[in-house]
């Protein structure tokens, strides 16, 4: 099977959890959204339960922080509480994730389009982006 095929098999079989380290994770969200995973990519992305980016930003102890490793909590985890190892892969996506895309690539004003896969299974979305917003 195709590298692709294998990233799926393994979010899947580690309920939705990563595998990989930063330089990993760092990419896994360019291949979903590159290959037609848009769903897994926001599943991911919406997974609340630990391990995961959701679980970090919404842990009531350390809210909002991203975390140097993927174990424990706010008060038993090796490393920084607020580290930006992970969000590097999650961050230069999280547009796409939240349905926008770029409608008019490299024109000197950036135009987005909701993504009509994506944007119906979102609650709520909010975007601002050099003093515009949208939000749904």
């Amino acid at each position: 099977a195709g590298a692709m095929e294998w990233l799926v098999r393994d979010f899947d079989a580690q309920n939705l959890s990563f595998t990989t380290g930063a330089l990993g994770t760092r990419y896994a969200f360019r291949v979903l959204m590159d290959n037609g995973a848009k769903e897994l990519a926001l599943s991911i992305v919406n997974k609340s339960t630990q391990p995961s980016l959701g679980y970090m930003v919404s842990s009531p102890e350390m809210p909002g922080t991203i975390w140097e490793t993927w174990t424990g909590d706010a008060y038993h985890a090796d490393g920084s509480k607020n580290h930006p190892m992970f969000t590097g892969g999650v961050g230069l996506y999280l547009y796409e994730i939240a349905g926008l895309v770029e409608s008019h690539p490299g024109s000197a004003m950036p135009l987005f389009a909701l993504d009509r896969d994506l944007a119906p299974r979102l609650r709520a979305a909010e975007v601002q982006f050099h003093g515009y917003s949208l939000s749904w």
